[in-house]
């Protein structure tokens, strides 16, 4: 049992119906992707995280962009980090193992 529900349940009594289970478990999910984030736009110049966030979103962004992409290792980690992450996700809403 992870530690968010242990303390979940902790905090209501031991017990969670599947409907607040299945929303808590939605909510951490949201969290660790939030914490993935933060550590990916860490390995990205803070002048760039609003394009960052939209190129990994598949949203266009600025050629001065796409040059810093080109340029950074520390981006094209980021950015291939957050595709792999995309990935998973895809896999696990299809009904794939990650």
């Amino acid at each position: 049992m992870s530690a968010y529900l242990t303390w979940y349940m902790y905090l209501n009594g031991g017990s969670m119906s599947e409907p607040k289970r299945s929303l808590f478990k939605e909510l951490k999910q949201g969290l660790e992707e939030s914490l993935e984030l933060t550590k990916l736009l860490s390995l990205i110049k803070t002048e760039w995280h609003e394009e960052f966030t939209l190129f990994i979103g598949g949203h266009d962004v600025s050629e001065d962009f796409l040059q810093y992409l080109d340029d950074s290792k520390c981006c094209q980690t980021a950015v291939i980090k957050a595709f792999r992450i995309q990935v998973t996700a895809f896999r696990r809403i299809g009904g794939h193992d990650a």
